[in-house]
């Protein structure tokens, strides 16, 4: 399997947005060998309540 890497390139968690947003520090999307659904990958990652992250795969 080619495995392949996101980046954040936009997160609507900053408290620019609204004061009560939390700013959870979210870096990067983990790929991990862990059976969630048919395929035997999947991808974690924290996500702050009332976000939208955008990821871009490279």
């Amino acid at each position: 399997m080619i495995r392949s890497t996101y980046h954040l390139r936009i997160s609507a968690a900053c408290k620019v947005y609204d004061a009560a947003f939390s700013e959870l520090s979210v870096d990067s999307v983990e790929v991990v060998e862990e059976e969630t659904d048919p395929k035997e990958w999947t991808c974690k990652i924290n996500i702050p309540t009332y976000a939208s992250l955008i990821f871009k795969k490279t």
